[in-house]
């Protein structure tokens, strides 16, 4: 009753109720505002800063206020409160150039402090388990993209994700992702095929708020110059700057991340990051291992002490290779890596071996242990070693992507003895020659992307062995057939092919 006489239905009068989180408004329409174009951006900068009557920026200053949008990211309480706070001060360059190179301190306690409030409610808002996830983000340079699996791994590696019954870490981590997404805290930078977040960022505003709210609190020192802020009290440490030296004492660094692709000289007292790889055996809680775009090429027994490990991530990608067939270098892995018992990742593991009875074979077999594993990657695969692989793969009941690569162009991947195809199985990509269509493939459940490589196949058109793959997503075939003619027979669903 109320609301038909304060909002007569005859008067035109709607209600519109403004959120920042997702979840509060899904049971109603939802209309998602987007950022403002870099024109529409533009006009409300000059209009709110009051220019001449043709909307104009002076000369001299267009250059300037491209910049200034640029941290704005289209966001226009961003461009209001910059634009109003602008128009107070005499319009150079010069003062221009101030305010955007000490944005981050006005933000704090400066003319745009109001803008820190608005942007801090969010923060604030967040519950406990969230606010490190969110400002883990302060390690990553501004306005560079962010694996979302890489991200997750290190929210695990801290500790700041907890398990829960019937879920593994990496789908609670997920979850705390989607809500910080939904809460309009980060962004989706880019999608993956199968509709999750591939890479995400944070807006530029906010991550001037991230920084400041993470120098307050001690969480993360961000070195990007010589003027280097680093203290005793350092607890995570992110490199964003070329060739630098560590200073020697930093007795509570726990988390050291280089994004700057140059030189870092480490500091001596740093020596698990130094000495022989056998020190590993003493980081008992290690959780993850990424080795990736390394020179490492062979992991010591030592690892297999490792006993909380899930993540084994060592693999480079060789630009200089003549060939893409060879482009991902693996490593050589302990034979006995099965007693790796919470193994989820595993990539790139090289399986060449001289003899049936090689250590490799060996390794080969003993990864039917391995029941937890989620997504593994093989290099230098000997055809002899296929049906062993199969027979392992058959008892990972939790694989979502398999990644096998034959030993080189001329040996084919003999794939055909899986009789048990893992039933999760969502990524399957195979690089080498096929003598025939592996028939099981057609069998799999849930499969969203397919990629054939080099398989070279004679008689078999691949693509009658997945036309009835009703959720796949995406298919590659690079040189996968040789014939003449690739048919597409009518399809129930809509693929995205890649030849």
């Amino acid at each position: 009753m109320f609301g038909n006489r304060a909002l007569p239905v005859n008067r035109n009068s709607r209600i519109i109720i403004t959120t920042r989180r997702g979840d509060i408004a899904n049971s109603i329409h939802i209309h998602k505002l987007q950022p403002l174009s870099p024109q529409r951006a533009e006009q409300l900068f000059y209009k709110e800063l009051a220019f001449s009557k043709n909307g104009r920026c002076p000369s001299g200053l267009e250059e300037m206020s491209k910049s200034i949008l640029q941290k704005c990211d289209g966001l226009p309480l961003g461009i209001v409160e910059i634009s109003r706070f602008l128009s107070t001060k005499p319009q150079t360059p010069n003062e221009w150039r101030k305010l955007h190179n000490s944005l981050e301190s006005e933000l704090s306690s400066g003319g745009l402090s109001y803008l820190m409030e608005v942007l801090s409610a969010s923060y604030s808002d967040l519950p406990y388990h969230l606010k490190y996830c969110f400002l883990y983000m302060s390690i990553f340079p501004e306005n560079s993209p962010v694996n979302r699996g890489r991200l997750i791994r290190l929210w695990i590696a801290e500790g700041f994700v907890t398990e829960k019954a019937s879920k593994t870490v990496e789908e609670v981590g997920e979850e705390y992702l989607n809500e910080l997404i939904d809460r309009s805290l980060m962004k989706v930078n880019e999608m993956d095929f199968d509709g999750r977040p591939k890479n995400v960022g944070v807006h530029s505003l906010m991550m001037k708020m991230i920084l400041s709210v993470s120098h307050e609190e001690n969480f993360c020192t961000v070195y990007t110059g010589p003027e280097g802020n680093f203290t005793a009290k350092t607890r995570r440490l992110s490199i964003q700057k070329k060739d630098i030296d560590m200073p020697q004492d930093l007795p509570r660094l726990q988390t050291f991340i280089s994004s700057s692709g140059g030189r870092v000289k480490i500091g001596s007292n740093l020596k698990l990051l130094k000495e022989h790889p056998n020190s590993l055996r003493n980081l008992r809680h290690l959780e993850t291992l990424d080795l990736k775009q390394t020179l490492v090429t062979k992991v010591p027994k030592a690892v297999l002490q490792l006993e909380k490990l899930r993540h084994l991530l060592v693999y480079r990608y060789n630009m200089e290779s003549v060939l893409p067939f060879d482009i991902v270098q693996g490593f050589k892995a302990p034979k006995r890596i099965s007693a790796l018992k919470n193994l989820q990742k595993l990539s790139f593991v090289k399986a060449s071996g001289q003899h049936r009875m090689s250590r490799q074979h060996r390794m080969i077999q003993g990864l039917e242990n391995l029941t937890q594993l989620r997504k593994l990657g093989i290099v230098e695969l000997a055809k002899e070693d296929g049906t062993s692989l199969c027979h392992a793969i058959g008892k990972m009941e939790n694989l979502h992507s398999l990644n096998v690569t034959s030993l080189n162009m001329e040996v084919p991947l003999e794939l055909d003895a899986m009789t048990n195809p893992p039933p999760l199985l969502q990524r399957l990509y195979l690089k080498g020659p096929l003598e025939r269509s592996p028939q099981w493939v057609s069998s799999l459940h849930d499969p969203v992307r397919i990629s054939l490589k080099w398989s070279s196949l004679t008689r078999d058109n691949p693509i009658e062995a997945l036309q009835d793959l009703q959720n796949l997503v995406e298919l590659q075939l690079l040189d996968a057939y040789t014939g003449t003619q690739l048919v597409f027979i009518a399809l129930a669903v809509s693929w995205r092919v890649s030849l």
